[in-house]
């Protein structure tokens, strides 16, 4: 079935490329398309077809061995009609499980039919807003509409498939959940917008059959949202976003009687006795007074019944306000970025007690010449939470700190880049009532030397420490080397490179050795792609694994086309 359906798609690749050399190609470079015709036809896009072979060899009690291959096929072009009308699309075909595990099966097309309108198909993209939605991809459809200063869009789709449990793996099952959502407003394109945008999302009951206590509960979500964007003069501009939420999270539970006053609205959201309604709230005032330097307010509020499926990882109970400014000095050659503020949650007073979490960064990065250049960071994020009643207090402290500076040379024909890069993090977990402490802490140095050859070969070194200590646990220590060389042939057309490393590390569970190296050839054709073979050898011995060696190989064969 999966071969079939390849040779389907690479025969309906081969004719599209037929009908883009014959109808469609493009004028040489150079030539005078002063008085060209219209294309009625034109793809342009990237195909890349791979497969992979892996063979894990051990007599360890801890890893068994195993041989699988996969096979992945991806093409994402652009079909472009009369220079007018364009059709984006995007396929992903694998030999994997289609349903919860990837590679997902997919494919897409966005019509764009004229400036002002673009039809979605397939698997598709759409962020409406920072509390609705925006980091799901669709099985659906959609429509986006822009005449002049009007905005609106629609869609509807299914944003997961639904996956029956497995008592193997503890898991128990997925419903399948659909989303709809329309978003109309006002945009015009100098500043000032105002959208409202509204998202619905349902899990389909009878998607899943479970009797195991492992099973989730169905939802369904309701959410809302107006967000405005105004400039107050050429230098300041004000974003806010209000949005409000309602949730069910058991579909099983009693709807609350005498509540919903219409069918319609019970269409729309049915309040059970699992429900919740909360609201959000994020502004941001940005201050830009100078192309070298500008300022952002920022203040955040989510409640903590606040919920959207159309974001996975939106947290909730949270009330943050930060500033965040950015400084270029010396034209440029000295840039700076930081952000200060303070969290909390408990923000409606629906908990014991109350976490304050300080939040602080900065960034800077400096050309010291035009062949040195240093960049470092530093972060500051304390958790602390303060006695009510019997409940324990807490503090938690997390600094995170790296250094690094390259430097460029040339010398004897050659050109030299030498980076070092040095890492530092640290974290305190304090209980102050009981006295018990947990900590991290770590130090990681990385050196690498490059050496380059303009047209002719290149070669890298490179040599890593890395030290941490944990508490509760022991140390752990690691330093390697590797090294890498690469080499064009044939005019560039052909490129060999060789990888080969030494790792030592040191735990709990003793001291391990791994040993590892890789051989890649690439081969570009003019205009047919290019072909890519690597294979690569990993052995290991010691620490985790005992005396007894684990050995890795694995195979990877990979085309690549760009055609426009």
């Amino acid at each position: 079935m999966k071969r079939a359906l390849f040779g389907h798609i690479l025969r309906l690749l081969t004719w599209l490329w037929c009908i883009h050399a014959v109808g469609g190609s493009a004028a040489p470079e150079g030539a005078d398309t002063s008085g060209a015709k219209t294309q009625w036809f034109r793809l342009s896009g990237n195909v890349q077809a791979t497969s992979e072979f892996v063979r894990r060899s051990s007599s360890s009690a801890y890893l068994q061995p195993t041989t699988y291959h996969n096979e992945r096929l991806m093409l994402s072009a652009t079909v472009t009609l009369f220079d007018q009308v364009q059709l984006p699309f995007h396929l992903y075909l694998g030999n994997g499980l289609v349903a919860y595990d990837q590679p997902f099966n997919q494919f897409g097309a966005s019509l764009r039919l004229t400036r002002w309108l673009t039809l979605h198909g397939g698997f598709f993209s759409y962020s409406m807003s920072r509390l609705t939605f925006g980091d799901l991809r669709l099985e659906g459809g959609g429509v986006e509409l822009s005449p002049g200063k009007f905005r609106m869009a629609l869609f509807y789709g299914r944003g997961r498939r639904a996956q029956a449990p497995d008592s193997t793996r503890y898991f128990g099952g997925i419903y399948e959940r659909w989303y709809w959502g329309w978003q109309i407003g006002y945009d015009n394109r100098k500043g000032l917008r105002a959208l409202l945008s509204v998202m619905k999302a349902k899990d389909d009951t009878t998607s899943l059959v479970c009797t195991t206590p492992l099973c989730p509960k169905p939802q369904e979500n309701l959410v809302s949202s107006i967000t405005v964007s105004v400039p107050l003069g050429r230098q300041l501009r004000f974003t806010s976003e209000g949005a409000v939420s309602a949730i069910s999270r058991d579909l099983y539970a009693d709807v609350v009687p005498d509540v919903v006053p219409s069918a319609v609205a019970a269409y729309l959201f049915a309040p059970r006795l699992s429900s919740a309604v909360d609201i959000a709230a994020q502004n941001r005032l940005i201050l830009t007074p100078s192309p070298y330097w500008s300022v952002s307010l920022n203040a955040d509020w989510i409640g903590p019944g606040y919920a959207t499926l159309g974001y996975i990882h939106l947290l909730s109970d949270i009330m943050r306000f930060t500033i965040s400014p950015t400084v270029q000095l010396m034209k440029g050659k000295i840039s700076m970025s930081g952000s200060l503020g303070l969290e909390k949650d408990n923000v409606a007073h629906t908990r014991l007690e109350t976490t304050r979490r300080i939040i602080g960064s900065v960034s800077a990065m400096a050309m010291v010449t035009p062949k040195i250049t240093v960049t470092t960071s530093y972060s500051n994020y304390g958790l602390r939470s303060y006695i009510q009643q019997d409940t324990p207090r807490s503090r938690i402290i997390t600094q995170n700190f790296t250094l690094a500076p390259q430097v460029r040379s040339s010398l004897w024909g050659l050109r030299h880049l030498t980076m070092l890069s040095y890492a530092f993090s640290d974290m305190q977990d304090i209980n102050l009532v009981s006295g018990w402490t947990s900590a991290f802490r770590g130090h990681s140095i990385n050196l690498t030397h490059s050496i380059r050859k303009p047209r002719r070969w290149n070669t890298s070194s490179s040599l890593f420490w890395f030290f941490n200590k944990a508490q509760p646990g022991g140390p752990t220590a690691s330093y390697g080397v590797s090294q890498s060389f690469g080499i064009p042939l044939f005019e560039r057309k052909m490129r060999l490179s060789a990888t080969a490393g030494y790792t030592q590390q040191s735990n709990d569970f003793g001291k391990s050795q791994t040993l590892s190296t890789s051989i890649s050839a690439s081969y570009r054709l003019k205009k047919w792609g290019t072909f890519s073979l690597r294979g690569s050898y990993r052995h290991t011995q010691g620490g985790f694994y005992g005396t007894q060696p684990v050995t890795d190989f694995r195979g990877t064969f990979t085309y690549t086309m760009f055609f426009k």
